[in-house]
């Protein structure tokens, strides 16, 4: 199983502009190791998202790749939501409150505890897990969220190719 880092584009600017931002990304990727990682927790957030934060035991480190893709994609957003040393996987957001069996007590039965508990569990069974990030995909989305929703896209798959004589 491999995971891949993402490069968004939102909107069309016109082929050529596309084709010129495409191959940046390519020289990049083309410079970068692939990352052998290993899943150090899941954490789920005040904003109820499920997150899995990762070590990076090899390769390029992320913070590097992220800002040679902002050198190279001036025209990106400056502005991110994520700290850019930290590497994650977003595997659920919760978008309301548990349906609880219906033998458990609602009104002493603590949601927030009940969540704790998943997490520990998914801590318990997926902590320590292992795998390669060997490609960056340059994604084109044409419907919102086409990524998350399966929607209309054009995904590239750029090979990390450590081609520049960087250690593993």
């Amino acid at each position: 199983m491999g995971l891949q880092l993402f490069a968004d584009v939102s909107s069309m600017r016109g082929i050529v502009e596309i084709e010129a931002e495409v191959d940046a990304v390519k020289r990049v990727t083309e410079a970068a190791c692939p990352l052998k990682i290993s899943l150090d927790r899941v954490v789920l957030t005040a904003t109820g998202v499920l997150l899995g934060l990762w070590q990076v035991e090899s390769g390029t480190d992320p913070a590097d790749i992220r800002s040679k893709l902002r050198e190279a994609l001036p025209r990106a957003p400056q502005k991110q939501l994520y700290d850019p040393v930290l590497l994650h996987t977003s595997f659920a957001r919760i978008l309301g409150p548990p349906k609880l069996p219906q033998q458990e007590d609602t009104s002493s039965f603590s949601h927030i505890k009940f969540f704790h508990n998943l997490v520990a569990q998914v801590n318990g069974k997926i902590r320590g897990f292992q795998a390669k990030v060997s490609e960056l995909w340059y994604v084109e989305e044409y419907d919102v969220l086409a990524l998350a929703l399966n929607g209309k896209m054009r995904v590239r798959r750029l090979h990390l190719g450590c081609n520049e004589g960087q250690d593993n």
